[in-house]
């Protein structure tokens, strides 16, 4: 399409769609199919349009850039975290445009490790990011995943932290969720339908061929999200599936790896609840005839509410097996899923929290961002849900 005054105007191809009896006819289907070189041609043509308009604003916005720009520290350190005999923090340097991942042993003045260079990441590519960014429970390993189309699917790779070398290890199509078990081999992860939505749980062994990784869970249900991630205690990995009003949450020893997950409390339509463990209990965030959300306590052995159970807000306790009310307290309910015990690596690598970002930037060529989509309350789980770096 040749530049001119006039915006480019896409043509109109009809196209049915029909979903629960009803037909739709959608004139702009075709822009779907981003390696038509036709959609390529339009969408170049917009933006040509776009730079033509705006050029009388050029030189202002190169001024407001540079103004911002200059207000940044671009070179940086963020504060350590520790983990056992490590502190793990990450660096940015002034000219480039993604962060550095180190770690510290022995103190925050010991000898430094580099972990990652997002950089040498992204040599090649227009677009790097980092998904998953988690260290094995024994501080080997490295277990983090990357995306370099934007298209938010991420592969998969381990790297051995005492030799430095990448191991024989690909999962592609990954989403934002990885997690070890506590033999330190083993890898939970989850992958995208063709809708872009985490629906399926795989378990993947260190040094053997991820074609052949076991199918944990699949989530038929198109309106549930599903995520893993692990206790603060750190023995236990939770299976998480989210609609917009509803959750359920399995459970897995996290020295049991080949277990199999076990359900906390069945979905119930309209009750939402999140997990986490302390000594014999499972401490749950619920809003179960709980307009704010309440805090509750249930046995790990027997953690599902009761049938027939009093929930009263005002009720001491549920029922012997039941749940135990120990306080109220209130978040956000709104919003598809929150994916934050996954996603606070992806955000912010080891040093998020104690609450991760609700909003994503990616930094284009010029160090500019933009924002990409999450789902609404990203920012409402606690940062000390997640154990590993």
């Amino acid at each position: 399409m040749a530049q001119t005054d006039m915006a480019p105007v896409a043509r109109q191809v009809p196209h049915e769609t029909t979903l629960h009896g009803e037909t739709r006819v959608d004139p702009y289907f075709w822009l779907r199919e981003r390696s038509d070189p036709e959609v390529l041609a339009y969408l170049e043509a917009e933006n040509a349009h776009t730079e033509q308009v705006m050029a009388h604003t050029k030189d202002l916005r190169e001024q407001l850039y540079a103004e911002m720009r200059g207000r940044i520290k671009e070179t940086d350190t963020t504060v350590p975290v520790k983990r056992d005999d490590y502190n793990y923090y990450r660096r940015t340097e002034e000219g480039k445009q993604y962060p550095i991942y180190y770690r510290r042993h022995g103190s925050p003045d010991g000898p430094e490790q580099q972990l990652l260079d997002q950089n040498a990441l992204a040599e090649g590519h227009d677009y790097c990011r980092i998904g998953a960014y988690t260290v094995s429970p024994d501080n080997r390993l490295l277990a983090y995943s990357l995306d370099t189309s934007g298209a938010e699917a991420y592969t998969l790779y381990i790297k051995d932290l005492e030799t430095g070398e990448l191991l024989p290890d690909r999962v592609p199509n990954t989403y934002y969720c990885v997690e070890w078990a506590n033999d330190n081999r083993t890898i939970f992860y989850n992958v995208l339908d063709e809708t872009m939505r985490p629906y399926k749980l795989f378990r993947h062994t260190v040094g053997t061929d991820p074609s052949q990784d076991t199918l944990v869970y699949h989530e038929p249900d198109a309106s549930y999200f599903l995520w893993i991630s692990r206790t603060k205690s750190a023995r236990y990995l939770l299976l998480s599936l989210k609609s917009t009003t509803t959750s359920e949450v399995h459970a897995l020893p996290a020295d049991e790896p080949e277990a199999p997950f076990t359900v906390i409390q069945p979905r119930q339509h309209g009750m939402e609840y999140t997990v986490d463990h302390h000594g014999d209990q499972f401490l749950i965030v619920t809003n179960d005839e709980a307009k704010n959300f309440k805090l509750v306590a249930a046995p790990v052995t027997t953690p599902a509410k009761k049938t027939g159970a009093s929930s009263s807000p005002t009720a001491r306790t549920y029922s012997s097996t039941g749940w135990t009310r120990s306080r109220s307290t209130s978040r956000c309910t709104s919003g598809r899923a929150d994916f934050s015990a996954c996603r606070s690596s992806a955000l912010m690598g080891p040093v998020a929290g104690p609450y991760s970002s609700p909003s994503r930037c990616t930094r284009t060529s010029r160090g500019r961002t933009r924002s990409s989509r999450l789902p609404c309350c990203a920012s409402r789980t606690p940062r000390s849900l997640r154990q590993t770096p």
